[in-house]
């Protein structure tokens, strides 16, 4: 099996000035763990996920728990 006959084709993304709470509120509405976030170039720039708010929000519990 290949991953193009698996991966999601209607990609949702947001721009890295997006706000990060409605951000949030977008994974937890598409329950999804992570968006790609694309430049005004249309370049992915990097990935807005669960785990990276957890890491700024409690960063000592990510160290204790993985």
């Amino acid at each position: 099996m290949k991953v193009k006959e698996i991966m999601i084709k209607d990609v949702v993304s947001i721009k890295p000035d997006d706000n990060a709470k409605d951000a949030l509120a977008l994974l937890f509405k598409m329950q999804i763990s992570g968006l790609p976030v694309i430049n005004p170039q249309g370049k992915l720039v990097g990935m807005f996920t669960e785990k990276g708010v957890l890491i700024q929000i409690l960063p000592s519990y990510l160290e204790k728990v993985g």
